[in-house]
């Protein structure tokens, strides 16, 4: 009698599980999770000698030639090397206050760290990964960009409302722009030779001509654009807002397209040979993946405190810093 009970009481268990079990399968094909990539490392960031997990990783690049990422640490005032072979850091590099965007130059293995607590470019030698030079630009750089067919450098400065044009070559700034209000993001279409930045106050993108560097057109967009993102192979530009992704046509430089998405968006960013998209969703834990033939959402991936993203082109794996938890999470 003891024993029926038992083996009625494991049937029941059994059933429950099993339902449980269907109901979860199912909730995850119906939030989209992705079954094929995930998080499969975690790189833990520290300053050389401190402990591992304390700072707060915003901005990263990556040099795909030389398989280096470079993350900049807020609050602690440098930038992080991390060898792409071994995914683990290898340097530590002092930059001024406050570094927040980061870009590379890979035909000169040049990397720019924006830092806007003191209105500065760092410029390190990828060889050496050791800062060479300082430049000043506006109030409050937030965001960099490279042309690396013109070895010109565009920094949106925030509380200045312009963009400040750097030669590469002399590391110094050739011109400084008037664009919308709060440029917080810049990106270039290496291809057309096209600049665009975002006016996070404003609500709009200007779009500048890097023959000239002259403003040649202003683009409305959504409510309080926070990022940009540029596919050099397709010449499609994608503005992230507070209520969407605005889809940008850069042949005729017209929005064509708003894609709704969830949540709080706070980075993007794209592989231009796979035609990806990503969305970072800090506050959610989320990170979604757009097709970019159809601007649909194709797969949600949970990553912890994601702030931004990039991709190393040579593997297609994406690097993301996790703020708070000082790490960097790897995705395949």
């Amino acid at each position: 009698m003891k024993k029926n009970s038992i083996l009625r009481s494991f049937l029941i268990c059994s059933f429950l599980s099993l339902v449980l079990m269907g109901i979860g399968i199912q909730a995850l094909f119906a939030a989209n999770l992705s079954p094929n990539r995930w998080v499969k490392d975690i790189i833990y960031i520290w300053k050389l000698g401190e402990a591992k997990g304390i700072l707060d990783p915003i901005g990263i690049g990556i040099n795909s030639e030389t398989k280096k990422i470079y993350v900049t640490d807020y609050s602690g005032n440098s930038v992080s090397v991390i060898d792409g072979r071994t995914n683990r850091v290898i340097k530590s590099i002092p930059v001024e206050e406050r570094p927040i965007g980061v870009c590379v130059n890979p035909e000169t293995n040049r990397i720019y760290v924006v830092n806007g607590g003191s209105n500065s470019v760092s410029v390190i030698d990828g060889k050496r990964d050791e800062v060479i030079g300082r430049i000043s630009v506006g109030k409050w750089p937030a965001g960099v960009c490279v042309n690396p067919r013109t070895n010109r450098i565009y920094v949106a400065n925030e509380h200045s409302d312009t963009v400040s044009v750097i030669d590469g070559k002399t590391n110094g700034v050739i011109k400084t722009l008037s664009v919308g209000d709060c440029p917080v993001g810049v990106c270039v279409d290496r291809k057309t030779n096209r600049v665009y930045v975002v006016n996070g106050g404003s609500n709009s993108v200007s779009v500048i001509d890097g023959e000239t560097n002259e403003t040649i057109k202003t683009i409305s967009v959504g409510s309080y654009p926070r990022g940009i993102s540029v596919n050099y192979t397709t010449n499609m530009i994608y503005v992230l807002n507070s209520d969407g992704i605005s889809v940008i046509d850069g042949k005729k430089n017209v929005m064509t397209k708003t894609i709704s998405v969830k949540g709080y968006p706070n980075g993007i960013t794209l592989n231009p040979i796979t035609n990806e998209i990503y969305v970072i969703d800090y506050l959610n834990d989320e990170i979604g993946v757009i097709d970019g033939k159809t601007n649909e959402i194709v797969e949600m991936i949970k990553v912890s405190a994601p702030m931004r993203a990039c991709v190393n082109l040579a593997t297609n794996k994406v690097y993301v810093t996790n703020y708070y938890e000082g790490t960097v999470s790897v995705i395949y």
